[in-house]
């Protein structure tokens, strides 16, 4: 994946390719560990055959610390 290299091992995507058959189903696994506290979020681009645009999926995500004091 693409992006700012401090922040772009937070989003892991599984499989990164496949296929699909017409009018099928494939389980896409979205593994989201955020190094850093802030909001994140990633538009992932997924070519697909014989279709003149890419299909994008936006992912959104907050990463936080649990601050405590006693």
């Amino acid at each position: 994946m693409r992006g700012d290299p401090d922040y772009a091992d937070s989003l892991i995507v599984l499989p990164m390719s496949g296929t699909v058959k017409a009018f099928g189903d494939f389980p896409i696994e979205i593994l989201f560990a955020p190094k850093v506290e802030r909001e994140y979020n990633y538009n992932l681009v997924c070519n697909v055959k014989r279709r003149d645009r890419p299909v994008t999926l936006n992912v959104k995500g907050i990463g936080y610390v649990l601050h405590h004091s006693v």
